[in-house]
């Protein structure tokens, strides 16, 4: 199979390709582009990635990576993903429903806006300054977090 240099990959039939899209510009030619290196399909595009100005808890609490229970049963660090308070252990449980955090609560997203719940939560100060405590006391207090384990004797 003898492919042109420079042919775009709408005019390569043997690769069952088409362009449905009126004005579709193609990123992949067959072969080779004149006077340039092979192209390999991919565009190197600087990335916009702006600094943010978290810090540790915002992190912890955000990406769940942190001392919940969901996450450390995940990790088979926690023989159980519960809290002590009998909820699952996950970052949203502590912001909204925990018993130990009462002093930091937040209201229960609705289930199909829990993404857009936490984008808003991340860029409200003053929530991410209830998430900051939460973190810390969690840190703090971690013997209080941990389910109850299972007695031995019955």
């Amino acid at each position: 199979m003898a492919i042109q240099a420079g042919k775009s990959i709408t005019s390569c039939p043997q690769l069952g390709v088409y362009s449905g899209t009126p004005g579709w510009v193609p990123l992949l030619t067959c072969g080779t582009q004149p006077n340039s290196q092979p192209n390999r399909g991919y565009q190197n595009r600087p990335l916009n990635l702006p600094p943010t100005n978290w810090i540790r808890e915002d992190v912890i609490f955000f990406s769940q990576h942190g001392p919940f229970p969901a996450y450390l049963k995940r990790f088979h660090l926690s023989d159980s993903d519960y809290c002590s308070c009998g909820g699952i252990g996950t970052a949203l449980h502590y912001a909204t429903e925990c018993i130990y955090t009462l002093s930091w609560r937040m209201r229960t997203p609705v289930p199909n806006f829990e993404q857009k719940w936490l984008k808003r939560i991340a860029n409200n100060f003053v929530s991410r300054h209830k998430i900051r405590g939460i973190v810390k006391f969690m840190s703090e207090n971690r013997e209080l977090f941990r389910p109850p384990e299972p007695s031995t004797f019955q």
